[in-house]
């Protein structure tokens, strides 16, 4: 097996994920599913994003070579400070939207 390959069916074990199910999520055959985590199928970088936004990875750490190395506690820390940045943009998004209902209203007078 490839890296990908090998990052995709460990990633998915350890979040409980079936092949049936991540087969169905990404619209495709179980058995063209499991070609993929065996490394008989190569995918596209389409597809390698979609399985990487269903396990909640990035597209580079399926790919990585040493992402099998990372223990659990290191992939628990990324999940982290991913939730993190994902709070603190959600934030940010907020107080893009208020400086401009300021701007829009200081406009009107």
């Amino acid at each position: 097996m490839n890296a990908i390959s090998t990052n995709i069916k460990r990633i998915r074990q350890q979040q409980g994920w079936s092949q049936a199910q991540m087969a169905q999520y990404l619209e495709m055959s179980v058995s063209a599913f499991c070609k993929i985590e065996i490394g008989v199928t190569d995918i596209n970088i389409t597809r390698l994003k979609q399985i990487a936004m269903l396990l909640k990875v990035s597209a580079s750490e399926l790919m990585s070579e040493n992402y099998e190395a990372m223990d659990k506690e290191q992939i628990s820390e990324i999940t982290l400070l991913r939730q993190e940045l994902a709070k603190r943009n959600a934030e940010l998004i907020d107080l893009q939207k208020e400086l401009i209902r300021l701007y829009e209203n200081g406009n009107k007078h």
